[in-house]
């Protein structure tokens, strides 16, 4: 877990990367994850693997297994669910 990062009300399971500044909120992390410097996670599950990119926004989502959220990208009220799909905010 990185320097200056704030969680709040979350689970966080084992082997999990959490960069600089990241804010974790009311979310449970599962075996694995990578969450960038600079990203929030807010009212999320984030499955086995998977990855957020540094400073994106994920709230109120479900990121399925080995899905990854690009930087910087936005993503609400989503289920981020596309096989190998790479989630940007285009």
């Amino acid at each position: 877990i990185g320097k200056e990062t704030v969680i709040k009300r979350s689970v966080i399971l084992d082997n999990c990367r959490i960069g600089e500044k990241a804010k974790l909120k009311e979310s449970i992390i599962a075996r694995g994850v990578f969450i960038g410097n600079g990203a929030s996670v807010s009212n999320s599950i984030v499955c086995e693997g998977a990855e957020i990119g540094e400073n994106a926004d994920v709230t109120n989502c479900i990121v399925a297994k080995d899905q990854k959220v690009s930087a910087k990208a936005k993503v609400q009220n989503e289920v981020v669910n596309g096989g190998d799909e790479t989630w940007t905010d285009d």
